[in-house]
């Protein structure tokens, strides 16, 4: 059983991945609570930490035409820049391509475009991190993966989904995780683990049996006790039920 006190321990997992602190030098957009000036969406205004670093606003979950993405990775990094972020992560869908035709199916292509359009200078966007990062979306979940290497190597099998009803047709939802699904999601977070990478469970509460409940499996638990996952990625669902959280 997974107990309160490992829930906190995944909570705080995730406050270290989503938000990142950085001693030295503010860059020039970055502006503190004592700045008097209106803030704007390139100045997003943060307070130091009372150690002296500074926190810095990012995106860790952005799509492009390389996956259910409807922009071109040049433009996700403009508006990165126009809202005032310092780091974001390309997190395409493993297995969903809508785009494939146009784009093919190499999953770490939004990543080299973008890298490339950082280097040019154009946008005075030197100071922008980029990391690669992956979506590995099944039925059961979705998991996003941090700093990785290569995100082709998360989908080895190079399965192609162009809609997301087809993967929920072809790739049932087990919800007492007994499915071949497991066995696969583990080698997937193993390889992210070898790679270096950091992995989270996206919008826990989504997919659900019962709508606005999240189930931590033992399978689950134990992606988490393995380090195979460190964190959760929260975000307010549109929904009358407030989210419960089920432990079997």
């Amino acid at each position: 059983m997974v107990k309160h006190r490992n829930f906190r321990e995944m909570v705080s997992a995730l406050a270290m991945l989503a938000g990142l602190f950085t001693a030295g030098e503010a860059s020039a957009e970055f502006v503190t609570q004592s700045d008097q000036r209106p803030p704007s969406p390139a100045r997003l205004i943060f307070p130091d930490t009372k150690d002296g670093h500074h926190i810095f606003a990012g995106d860790l979950h952005l799509h492009t035409v390389f996956s259910d993405g409807s922009a071109w990775p040049t433009l996700r990094l403009a508006e990165a820049a126009h809202d005032g972020l310092k780091f974001v992560s390309f997190t395409e869908h493993d297995i969903i391509t809508p785009k494939i035709r146009d784009t093919g199916t190499n999953k770490n292509r939004s990543y080299e475009i973008g890298r490339a359009f950082i280097s040019s200078g154009m946008l005075g966007l030197g100071g922008m991190k980029l990391s690669l990062g992956s979506e590995i979306t099944r039925a059961i979940g979705h998991f996003n993966c941090h700093f990785l290497k290569d995100a082709n190597a998360l989908n080895p099998g190079k399965v192609h989904y162009s809609t997301f009803k087809q993967t929920v047709a072809l790739d049932r939802v087990d919800w007492n995780r007994t499915s071949a699904d497991e066995k696969d999601l583990e080698a997937r977070f193993r390889e992210a683990k070898r790679q270096g990478a950091i992995c989270q469970w996206n919008h826990p509460t989504i997919p659900s049996s019962s709508p606005g409940e999240a189930v931590v499996t033992p399978f689950l638990e134990r992606m988490f006790s393995e380090g195979l996952l460190s964190g959760l990625r929260l975000r307010k669902a549109i929904s009358s039920t407030p989210a419960r959280w089920t432990w079997p």
